[in-house]
């Protein structure tokens, strides 16, 4: 029975391979290709970047092994991913003077220059058109007892005058007086690290405040009507040292903003 389900099968088979063969015959064999040589240096890209490499040895399925340059090691790679090695834009190398010690001489840098990037201002001046805020290096005198007026002054201005969420805040024509010392109380307000055991000192006067607005990067009016000005001519505050022994000085108008203080579109200080 198995031989004759075999001999019934045979032509079947036979057929068959020689279908097979003929579509064989049809499929042209692989064409080594020669684009690329044995010791030739040639680009071969791995990772997105193109790197110089060079042809160790061709193999009969369309890859090549290769070895990056200069000392990389040898690895396989298929003929769609290497190249030819693409022409650079050629560097001048200096040039070496004779009469002078073979010292090199300049060479033109070729490269375009960016005109889109521009210059951008770095200090105050340039980007508010005002003068520089005033800075204190430290606030530790006196050491004990009293602190002056003048020292007062000093310590207001340094501590007040400065930039602030994007806004730079200067002062002009500060006076100040400071009243006699008075012993820590809470119900005196809120003071940052205070040191309760040195007494605190009241001062009072007056000053105009201007909050100024960046030239480059907010205003876009006419130069010179960047700032906002502020009257206070009933300021008051307290003098008072930290824990740090730094003193702070603070005072402040409540009616600064209000109609008959405020001043808009003003130049700022010079």
């Amino acid at each position: 029975m198995k031989k004759q389900i075999g001999q019934h099968y045979m032509p079947l088979l036979w057929g068959t391979i020689a279908v097979g063969l003929t579509l064989c015959a049809a499929i042209p064999a692989f064409t080594q290709d020669a684009t690329y040589k044995v010791g030739e240096r040639v680009e071969a890209i791995t990772l997105g970047v193109w790197r110089e490499a060079e042809v160790l040895e061709i193999k009969d399925n369309g890859y090549y092994v290769l070895r990056y340059l200069p000392d990389g090691e040898s690895f396989w790679q298929g003929s769609n991913l290497i190249r030819h090695i693409q022409a650079k834009t050629p560097t001048k190398a200096p040039v070496q003077n004779p009469n002078k010690g073979n010292a090199p001489t300049k060479v033109a840098n070729n490269a375009a220059p960016n005109l889109a990037a521009k210059p951008q201002p770095k200090s105050i001046r340039e980007l508010f058109g005002s003068r520089e805020p005033h800075k204190i290096k430290d606030s530790k005198a006196p050491a004990r007892g009293a602190i002056t007026a003048a020292l007062a002054k000093k310590y207001f201005i340094g501590q007040t005058e400065g930039l602030s969420g994007g806004k730079l805040y200067l002062l002009e024509n500060v006076k100040l007086e400071v009243g006699g010392g008075v012993p820590y109380h809470p119900n005196l307000g809120a003071f940052e690290a205070i040191n309760v055991r040195v007494p605190l000192y009241p001062i009072r006067g007056s000053y105009l405040s201007y909050q100024c607005r960046n030239l480059v990067t907010e205003y876009v009016g006419p130069r010179g009507k960047n700032a906002n000005r502020y009257s206070n001519p009933k300021a008051t505050g307290y003098c008072y040292k930290n824990t740090f022994g730094d003193w702070r000085c603070f005072m402040a108008d409540p009616n600064a903003t209000s109609p008959e203080n405020a001043r808009h579109n003003v130049a700022p200080p010079q």
